[in-house]
């Protein structure tokens, strides 16, 4: 995610198929936003904008890793 050519977060988003179900499915293995840029909307924005590709794809899951940070 970039404003005004700064870069502000990155995603990584996997495409595979659910090999049981035959389905598409996106894996969101990384979702970061800067520190100095959290809280400010500009996640739940980014967010938003990787759902809406999702869709777009037709996928029939997302999957989200949740890691604890120390």
């Amino acid at each position: 995610m970039k404003e005004n050519k700064k870069l502000l977060g990155i995603a990584n988003l996997l495409m595979t198929v659910n090999t049981v179900m035959g389905t598409k499915v996106v894996i969101l293995e990384d979702f970061i936003i800067k520190r100095e840029e959290r809280r400010k909307g500009k996640g739940k924005f980014f967010m938003n904008t990787i759902l809406n590709f999702v869709r777009e794809k037709d996928t029939q899951e997302l999957l989200l890793w949740l890691i604890k940070t120390m």
